[in-house]
């Protein structure tokens, strides 16, 4: 190479080499050439001018037309033609010259308008430079760093440089990048899913979380708003999440959301606005209904006035008459003489509101039928389908047989709670153990003195026994006197069972007057005294009425006449009745 300081020399792509660009874009190379004859400015001029040279060739603008030069030429042409017309006429001189000048004037004066463009001769080794001070500023400016990110669009922004920049005789605007918005959602970096959490004592451990979870996949920002919504569209669907559980019992991914109501929770995106911000509405009400509480007599006073014999029941549990001998007698164990058949191999919970049937759940004995069995082993075989059923609460649900040592005998317990996890909570739902009708004279399995379960016959003989599991019965009869109660009253206390929740503030507690607090000096009759319990019961549900839930926790409205948590005497025994919804 004759120069290698001659950038004449050089392809394009050798001067990308040069610059070590590949395939660079008009931003890119330019910075580049500005750095390189920044780099060498005070250390080579021959790089400096090369570097120069290169800026000028990709960058330069079109060489100024040149005007004149040529009208020497032009004159002297013109008088070369008068010259030679002057002497082929060869007659009077003087007239040959007068016509040759005349001629040759004429002509240089129209040469002196005609223009050409000449090309300059290239000072390739900068002998004689044009001294020119350019200062040559790129500015980047980035919307995501603007004043107010939150407040101000960007799109419309004001950006204040750090320096003012003066004497500025061009702008250009070298390249404009305005994203395309896209979400990348993918389940293997986890990035598909979120949580709607508790922050409150009781939910804030992780077990009562929604989990929100959408396909992985592009999306723009309306369609992630749509992905999310359509899920909760499919949480409210209480019935396809029910048939998703069925198809897929061992994925629980969306039970818990069963365990509340969404209500119109839903996610919006203001399209068009000048924000376009994503807004979400979470309206959520998880409901706690009898079933959770249990029913705590702290002292004996209230309970033995009413023919209660224990401190502790659960609004939830079946209770059987106390008729049995003590767990671990010899008959239970070796007495086969229960036969089950096809009607009374089973007994059934019935959910319910009012009169409508939400759903029932029929409970098989695996047993063979035809055959007979012991009490020991009818209780066990029970006691393992009732535990394995999903829509049951294994934790809270049972067949067992007790020991109730104030009467130095044992009963049957049979306790249901539905699964929070699987079945949906239904407001005022409730809950009945419906055993069938047994015809036949003995060996009963369900009711009678001589069942397996000794559960009590129902009134009319051929009738299947209802139980109502939110009643709660005493076992002995209320004691028909007066009944003096002492100065420093009484409590009924109403605790919530289910763990983490029996917490204080879901405690609620009804204090019973003193019979002379009262105004019954002799102490209270048996109707003053339930009357007293029931007022307790008035005036602690008072301090629960809201606008939401007029009739309060325990569902009593004294100007709607509705007491649906009581206490009563039927037939010489007291019964309570609960009706909560917390």
């Amino acid at each position: 190479m004759s120069n290698e300081y001659d950038i004449n020399q050089y392809t394009d792509e050798e001067c990308y080499q040069i610059l070590e660009l590949n395939n660079p874009t008009d931003r890119e190379l330019e910075m580049k050439i500005l750095q390189m004859m920044d780099s060498y400015e005070n250390k080579s001029k021959r790089l400096f001018y090369f570097f120069e040279s290169m800026y000028d060739r990709f960058f330069g603008e079109e060489s100024d037309v040149v005007e004149g030069f040529t009208q020497e030429q032009s004159q002297g042409q013109s008088q070369g033609q008068g010259q030679s017309q002057s002497q082929g006429q060869g007659q009077g001189q003087g007239q040959g010259q007068g016509q040759g000048q005349g001629q040759g004037q004429s002509q240089a004066q129209e040469g002196t308008t005609t223009v050409y463009n000449v090309d300059y001769v290239a000072d390739k080794l900068k002998l004689n430079p044009v001294e020119r001070k350019t200062i040559f500023k790129m500015i980047s400016i980035d919307s995501q760093f603007r004043d107010d990110p939150t407040n101000t669009m960007s799109t419309n922004f004001t950006m204040n440089l750090a320096e003012g920049i003066e004497n500025v005789i061009s702008m250009k605007l070298y390249s404009v990048q305005i994203p395309y918005t896209w979400y990348t959602v993918n389940s293997t970096f986890g990035s598909n899913f979120f949580y709607i959490k508790g922050n409150s004592p009781g939910i804030n451990n992780g077990n009562h979380d929604i989990k929100v979870e959408i396909e992985s996949g592009t999306y723009r920002p309306e369609e992630i708003v749509t992905a999310i919504n359509d899920k909760f569209t499919f949480f409210k669907n209480k019935s396809a999440v029910q048939t998703y559980i069925t198809n897929n019992p061992s994925d629980n991914t969306f039970n818990p959301v069963l365990d509340m109501s969404l209500g119109i929770t839903k996610a919006t995106y203001n399209l068009g606005a000048n924000n376009a911000k994503v807004v979400f509405e979470l309206d959520l009400k998880k409901q706690f209904d009898e079933t959770n509480y249990q029913l705590y007599f702290p002292t004996t006073t209230i309970p033995s006035f009413l023919g209660f014999n224990l401190d502790t029941y659960y609004p939830y549990v079946a209770y059987s008459q106390i008729i049995l001998p003590l767990i671990g007698d010899n008959d239970s164990a070796t007495s086969s003489r229960y036969i089950l058949d096809e009607l009374n191999n089973y007994f059934t919970i019935r959910q319910y509101v009012n009169s409508t049937t939400i759903r029932e759940i029929p409970i098989y004995f695996s047993l063979q039928t035809g055959a007979s069995y012991t009490r020991n082993a009818l209780i066990n075989n029970l006691n393992t389908q009732l535990q394995s059923n999903s829509i049951i609460d294994p934790t809270y649900s049972y067949v067992r047989r007790v020991n109730v040592d104030e009467f130095n005998k044992s009963r049957i317990e049979i306790a249901v709670k539905l699964n929070r996890n699987v079945v949906e909570q239904i407001e005022n739902s409730k809950l009945q153990i419906i055993f069938p009708s047994e015809t036949q004279i003995t060996n009963h399995v369900w009711t009678g003195t001589d069942s397996c379960f000794v559960y009590s016959e129902p009134l009319v003989f051929s009738d299947p026994r209802i139980f109502e599991l939110n009643e709660i019965v005493s076992e002995t009869q209320a004691t028909l006197t007066n009944y003096v109660v002492d100065l420093s009253a009484a409590l009924i206390v109403f605790e919530c069972t289910k763990p983490l929740y029996n917490v204080a503030e879901n405690m609620r507690t009804a204090i019973v007057p003193s019979s002379l607090e009262n105004g019954f000096l002799n102490g209270y009759y048996l109707n003053n005294y339930i009357n007293a319990i029931n007022q307790s019961f008035v005036t602690m549900n008072m301090e629960t009425i809201t606008a939401l839930r007029p009739n309060g926790e325990f569902n009593i409205n004294v100007a709607s006449n509705v007491f649906n948590t009581n206490v009563a005497i039927e037939n010489n025994l007291a019964k309570c009745k609960l009706d909560i919804l917390r």
